[in-house]
């Protein structure tokens, strides 16, 4: 079983990929400061909780509703999803690695 010292240094890795997936496919490779407030606050997020959160912890935050403001319409779908599949490959499993061994 990893430490969580080591499954936090993986979600940093996993939150800096999304964060370049996102930054090419919704804001044409441009920073945005709040993609990166949303990382940061996902980071916390699970840290403070220990991994135990939902998709819908995600998508409540305030950083995610200030990104999704500043997404393109064509792109909030797009956005929303990318954030249940971040979920769901990465955290998920996470927390059922540090919940069950």
């Amino acid at each position: 079983m990893q430490n969580l010292d080591e499954l936090f240094e993986n979600l940093n890795e996993f939150v800096k990929n999304f964060e370049i997936l996102i930054q090419k496919n919704v804001f044409n490779n441009q920073y945005n400061d709040s993609l990166r407030n949303f990382g940061n606050d996902i980071i916390s997020l699970c840290k403070s909780k220990r991994f135990n959160i939902t998709s819908n912890d995600l998508l409540s935050l305030d950083s995610f509703n200030e990104l999704f403001t500043k997404t393109n319409v064509s792109s909030k779908g797009y956005l929303v999803s990318q954030v249940e599949n971040f979920y769901t490959e990465v955290i998920e499993p996470t927390k059922d690695e540090y919940y069950h061994n």
